[in-house]
């Protein structure tokens, strides 16, 4: 029983630990948004996308040690949570499991507030998009070519694109 109890606590920490990676990418991908750097951008991407994965991995081990421990102590609940099972772990698992917890709902605090920074970085940088954008299609510059006065006259509002990004 002991040992499903410790797998449990190394599954949860790979998961804080692919947490911390992610916080990490989101700090270089903020950069990368300053900086204007799309490869950049496009790299931490990827590297997110990869990491995502993993997590869905580990979650999907995660509910089947939970499951595990839950058949062990006789418990009926189709899903049970970990909080409810932790109730059923002895103090040295207890308090590890709650120092993850600590960490997680920290990490979990700090990667919500930097993913709203992103996401005005982000905001911002579409307004000057659909700024320029507008400019463009409402630019009124008259050919330069000599005057030609039976030539007919150019629509000077004529949008060059239908639709704002």
């Amino acid at each position: 029983m002991q040992e499903k109890w410790e797998k449990l606590v190394s599954v949860l920490l790979e998961i804080l630990n692919i947490y911390k990676e992610l916080l990490g990418l989101g700090y270089q991908k903020r950069e990368a948004l300053v900086e204007r750097d799309l490869k950049r951008i496009e790299e931490v991407t990827k590297q997110e996308e990869n990491l995502i994965f993993q997590l869905a991995k580990l979650n999907g081990i995660r509910e089947a040690v939970i499951q595990e421990i839950s058949i062990l102590h006789g418990l009926v609940d189709k899903k049970p949570t970990l909080s409810q099972i932790s109730q059923l772990a002895d103090s040295e698992i207890l308090y590890k499991l709650k120092n993850i917890e600590q960490e997680y709902n920290k990490m979990i605090l700090e990667m919500t507030q930097l993913n709203e920074v992103n996401k005005k970085i982000v905001q911002q940088a579409m307004l000057i998009v659909n700024c320029t954008l507008s400019l463009i299609s409402q630019s009124k510059a008259d050919p330069t070519y000599g005057s030609n006065q039976s030539a007919p006259p150019v629509s000077h509002n004529r949008a060059l694109f239908d639709h704002k990004v």
